[in-house]
């Protein structure tokens, strides 16, 4: 009897070999990339920008918004590209901070943020005045309309 066969030592391979290709392939095909870099200031004074907690302190004392953003996430790609599309649209004290998902757990937790594509809108108070997933530009509009500097 031979217990040792080639066929017995590829299968284990053949798992392993897939496991190492499949995210390669994925990322090669387009289908999960780096996040884009995103600071976009309108004319009129809108602002789109990456969150750092440095860039975060500059809106303190002001209404801002935290997008909590997923790369990998259809729907933040969408609504991430409404938001450079429309900002205009927004009122002139509009400050929008895309925050990466998957690497702000601590503000994840300070907020209460569960999913992606959530919007945490922070009053010039510092304080949260509300939460709202799959944010429209509608509730941006409504919010930034009701917050002075």
């Amino acid at each position: 009897m031979n217990f040792f066969s080639f066929s017995n030592l590829l299968l284990p391979m053949k798992k392993w070999l897939l496991l190492g290709i499949i995210p390669f392939v994925i990322s090669a095909c387009g289908l999960v990339s780096p996040a884009e870099p995103v600071n976009v200031q309108t004319p009129t004074g809108q602002i789109y920008t990456d969150y750092t907690p440095a860039i975060a302190a500059q809106y303190v004392g002001q209404p801002h918004v935290l997008y909590f953003f997923a790369n990998w996430c259809p729907s933040c790609r969408a609504h991430d590209q409404t938001i450079k599309d429309d900002l205009a649209t927004l009122p002139a004290n509009a400050v929008i901070l895309k925050v990466n998902y998957d690497e702000a757990t601590d503000l994840k937790a300070q907020y209460g943020v569960t999913s992606q594509t959530t919007s945490v809108m922070i009053g010039a108070d510092g304080n949260m005045v509300t939460l709202k997933e799959n944010p429209t530009m509608a509730d941006y509009q409504k919010f930034f309309g009701t917050q002075t500097r």
